[in-house]
């Protein structure tokens, strides 16, 4: 109905509004005309989630703790997925982008993707072994999780060896030597395993070995071997 009082409107849209003189005591009556308004959407706005960096265990484990909106629904998606509501899980070890985007509602404009990057890791030190035969030691590093990386030895006294560092043939005083695995470098009494890396010390009859071994996620032991 027509009254005197201006029009008024909250949610986004498009409005007609109408208007019309009641001509006075000297004048006709203006005929009834009108006028387009639109209230435009706000930009929508998102509380962002945030990154876990969680502990392997064996089970689907939630990537991010959750994010928010006021102004939509906020969405989430794991690599190249498909969008839900659901916060993307995963169980391996490994590192995963998490994708997350905001679906305005009527009022508001949609909020663009954008991403975070959570991890699965293996927090469990990686192991360090001794086999010794004679006057042969051979130390190794295994991890059960996510495998050895690297494994640097040597005398305390002297300087550490890696393993990429030491070719096969490179017999020193210390007789410094990668066995290949599954080779058998102590007689009858040990093998080395896949899955594991390892140098082999010949001819080593005094003094302390330090060992450090590496995981893939840099987790790291030492170990020292004394005769």
């Amino acid at each position: 109905s027509y009254s005197t009082n201006i029009p008024t409107a909250t949610n986004s849209g498009t409005y007609t509004v109408y208007y019309k003189v009641i001509g006075d005591s000297n004048h006709n009556d203006a005929s009834e005309k009108s006028i387009n308004v639109t209230i435009n959407k706000a930009n929508g706005s998102v509380t962002a989630p945030t990154a876990k960096t969680l502990t392997y265990n064996g089970k689907a484990q939630a990537l991010v703790n959750a994010g928010s909106s006021t102004t939509g629904t906020i969405q989430y998606k794991l690599n190249n997925g498909s969008y839900s509501t659901n916060i993307p899980s995963a169980s391996n070890l490994g590192t995963y982008t998490v994708y997350y985007r905001v679906i305005g509602d009527s009022n508001h404009n949609d909020v663009s993707e954008k991403s975070v990057t959570s991890k699965i890791v293996d927090k469990t030190a990686p192991e360090i072994k001794f086999y010794e035969y004679y006057t042969t030691v051979v130390a190794c590093v295994k991890d059960n999780e996510s495998g050895p990386q690297s494994i640097y030895g040597g005398h305390t006294s002297g300087t550490y060896h890696s393993y990429d560092s030491i070719p096969s043939n490179a017999w020193t005083s210390w007789g410094y030597y990668i066995p290949s695995k599954g080779e058998n470098t102590l007689g009858n009494t040990a093998s080395i395993e896949d899955g594991k890396l390892c140098i082999k010390f010949e001819n080593y009859t005094s003094g302390t070995l330090g060992i450090v071994g590496y995981d893939k996620y840099n987790n790291s032991a030492k170990a020292t071997f004394n005769r």
